[in-house]
């Protein structure tokens, strides 16, 4: 199970909860290397990002080396590590672990009094933490792995937005037991006003599919039923989007789901975020384009990038 827990606007915190199956499988599974995720190592991102503090535990690191890996691969700056966050995000997961039943009616909130409470919303946790930033999301997970928990986020819709969006800027992982906790904050400022996609342009070893029935509130349906295409994010703020097309490698256009901010199957959780997928799964080793066009308050915008699947 997977969690996601966001606000609607920078000013006025508003929970969203979204559950994800924990272990993935098939093209959704966790792999035990990056050798087909973005073309940048985590040691290239890390050596391009600042040193973590000394005394950081190793999961905590690997989900922030993780994360780095894919920002530098999309031309995303790194995101900051805050030791803050981090502490809050793991004795989230220390409360979830030593609780059941009525302490833990909802993954994200915690109760007043049962064991190892810290504050009832994620927000409550980072502030009480010593989080002096604006709380923005956070992600649940059960993998017991810093890096497998980002690659799981990844490979969601609704948890994948803290990850790589250019509008948050500090992150922090913990961990207790089989819990992956990692809560983020917002940006002063958004670290590009461009649009900004994943898949990212030409990037190779994309996975086909994703499972959208294990996330919750659920994606819409697409009309055989899950498994969709592999989601494709597009990080934009008040686009509003005239035509999308997803192209395969013959230049078909394929049935897709399309969700913008304000749509009813969006459940409130999108804010500066487009979302694309496939009505069926992709094809292996093929080359798919996608073209977006509209407009904001100030400009025309054409997109077209392509990537390639596993």
């Amino acid at each position: 199970m997977v969690g996601c827990q966001g606000v609607a606007t920078r000013a006025v915190l508003v929970g969203l909860v979204a559950t994800l199956g924990c272990q993935g499988t098939g093209d959704n599974a966790s792999e035990d290397s990056d050798t087909d995720r973005p073309g940048m190592s985590e040691q290239q991102a890390k050596a391009s990002c600042a040193a973590l503090p000394t005394g950081t535990d190793e999961q905590s690191a690997a989900a922030h080396d993780r994360i780095n890996m894919y920002r530098r691969a999309m031309g995303l700056p790194c995101i900051d590590f805050v030791p803050a966050i981090a502490a809050a995000a793991a004795a989230h997961c220390a409360y979830y672990t030593a609780n059941q039943g009525s302490c833990i009616a909802s993954p994200h909130r915690e109760v007043a009094t049962c064991d190892k409470f810290r504050g009832e919303h994620f927000y409550d946790r980072l502030h009480a933490a010593g989080y002096t930033g604006s709380p923005a999301y956070e992600d649940m997970t059960y993998v017991g792995n810093g890096a497998f928990a980002v690659d799981e986020w990844v490979d969601s819709i609704w948890h994948r937005i803290p990850i790589l969006s250019p509008y948050v800027q500090d992150a922090g992982y913990g961990m207790n037991g089989a819990c992956d906790t990692m809560d983020f904050g917002w940006a002063p400022a958004p670290s590009t006003t461009s649009p900004v996609v994943y898949p990212y342009d030409t990037q190779i070893g994309v996975p086909i599919s994703f499972a959208g029935d294990t996330e919750s509130p659920p994606p819409p349906r697409p009309p055989k039923g899950w498994p969709s295409g592999y989601p494709i994010l597009i990080y934009a703020a008040n686009l509003r989007v005239q035509s999308h097309t997803l192209l395969d490698d013959k230049g078909v256009a394929l049935a897709h789901t399309f969700i913008a901010p304000g749509d009813a199957t969006s459940d409130g959780v999108l804010l500066y975020e487009l979302v694309m997928y496939a009505d069926e799964p992709l094809k292996h080793n093929t080359t798919y384009r996608v073209a977006v066009d509209g407009t904001t308050q100030v400009e025309t915008i054409h997109l077209a990038w392509s990537f390639t699947t596993r």
